[in-house]
């Protein structure tokens, strides 16, 4: 393991060129890129709450772990997509962890989304025990996806009678009211009016009335600019449009990373809403990411009933939270645990009682 020089930076501004750098040599997803980070905590959090876990090795830049902080208390940003270190190796990530609950003098730090099956939940949980902090986690959502490891008409042959026909259907009733394109902006050209169109799309329905879309939620405007203006400048965003006589009737924000679109906003005009266009352009789009070679589409958010239509599967996240105990729990914990055991002694001549398969699951099923 390299020697390690572990700190606390409380802005992004010096980091951002060598924390994307680490995030493109290690394929970090889109949400652990400095770049991302930072356009969602200026959004989104006080100027001073975010704090940096920097890991060098001499002057090398070689792990991070971004944490928003409040007190005592600290989370780990952006809390949608998915959050957690950016290290070079397994070893740094470990140091990271250990700093943040051994040094930085939190008495509690809530993590997450991380993958249910990935190597940061694992240590988390590892860290929260070697520190003697308590550990819990729970699911935070199943995030559907859509994974290219075949070629388009195979994939669309398995989804259901039902779905195809719709989907071709509604099509059709399109093309019968004009002349019915798709248009895709990317890099720089998607900012400007491109991006203002489709934000103005999203607003004008359900969103809108809601209070959820780009214009209406707190925040959300100026965290979508920055983002376009952050991955315009990595050829990484894209905006795309169905349009029929050249009006745009459906719209999608995707960024692109490593192989995976992320369709991080979905719009539709309302108006058109017999015709379901969103669905139209949705099905187009994945065809897109399996003829442009991408390895996935990626929904994200909630495993909604539409998603899951067209899905392959589903990724599990998890979310967890580490809480310093006082001394008094600690030995309270220790005498609960020789109890334990002294009763297991005491009755290992007894035969062991049948298992359902459960063991192990209490907080997945919280």
């Amino acid at each position: 393991m390299p020697a390690l020089t572990i700190d606390a930076v409380a802005s992004t501004d010096s980091l951002r060129s060598e924390w994307d750098a680490l995030a493109d040599q290690t394929t970090a997803p889109p949400f652990l890129y400095g770049g991302f980070i930072e356009a969602w905590s200026s959004a989104f959090q006080e100027p001073d709450a975010l704090r940096v876990i920097t890991a060098r090795d001499g002057s090398d830049l070689v792990g991070v772990l971004p944490l928003v902080v409040d007190g005592e208390s600290a989370q780990t940003p952006p809390r949608f997509g998915q959050a957690g270190p950016v290290a070079r190796n397994e070893q740094i990530a470990d140091a990271l962890m250990a700093y943040a609950l051994q040094a930085a003098g939190f008495r509690s730090i809530e993590m997450g989304p991380l993958p249910a099956d990935g190597a940061d939940l694992i240590r988390a949980q590892r860290g929260a025990e070697s520190a003697g902090f308590a550990y819990s986690d729970w699911v935070n959502q199943e995030q559907p996806i859509v994974d290219c490891d075949t070629d388009w008409e195979t994939y669309f042959g398995g989804l259901s009678r039902n779905l195809r026909k719709d989907v071709r259907r509604r099509r059709r009733r399109l093309e019968e009211r004009g002349d019915l394109t798709i248009q895709v902006h990317r890099g720089a050209e998607a900012l400007g009016e491109p991006l203002a169109e489709g934000v103005a799309i999203e607003s004008s329905g359900w969103k809108g009335q809601e209070g959820t879309a780009i214009l209406e939620a707190k925040g959300q405007l100026a965290f979508f600019q920055a983002l376009a203006d952050w991955a315009a400048a990595r050829d990484a965003l894209e905006i795309t449009f169905l349009r029929l006589d050249g009006t745009a009737i459906a719209f999608h924000y995707n960024i692109v990373f490593h192989g995976i679109l992320y369709a991080l906003k979905i719009g539709f005009d309302e108006s058109y809403a017999d015709l379901s266009p969103g669905k139209v352009l949705l099905g187009a789009e994945i065809e897109r990411t399996f003829t442009e070679g991408h390895r996935r589409f990626d929904f994200g958010g909630d495993p909604e009933d539409y998603k899951l239509k067209w899905a392959t599967g589903t990724v599990e996240f998890r979310d967890c939270r580490l809480e310093a105990q006082s001394v008094t729990k600690t030995l309270s914990r220790a005498a609960r645990g020789a109890a334990k055991l002294a009763r297991k002694l005491g009755n290992e001549s007894e035969p062991a009682a049948p298992t359902d398969g459960m063991a192990g699951r209490k907080h997945r099923n919280q």
